[in-house]
């Protein structure tokens, strides 16, 4: 009997909840036991950006928000 026979009501939840597979390859993933002790908060409603700099660039950057104390570039968002 595959894994996969055996997925239950929470996996099920857990997948719509997250948007991740509660079983992958045949194996109980990790964000899936995380999800059930509560030790993650997978519903994120946020998004990725990604912007490619030059060193020059990041080192600029960087003395901007060490000078003006920012905690992470993210906050300038």
């Amino acid at each position: 009997m595959s894994i996969e026979n055996q997925k239950t009501e929470e996996m099920e939840v857990f997948e719509k909840e997250t948007g991740r597979h509660a079983i992958w390859h045949g194996t109980i993933t990790e964000s899936f036991k995380k999800w059930k002790n509560r030790k993650v908060d997978f519903i994120q409603e946020k998004e990725r950006i990604t912007t490619l700099v030059t060193a020059d660039q990041k080192k600029k950057w960087q003395n901007f928000v060490d000078k003006y104390e920012i905690s992470t570039i993210s906050k300038l968002i």
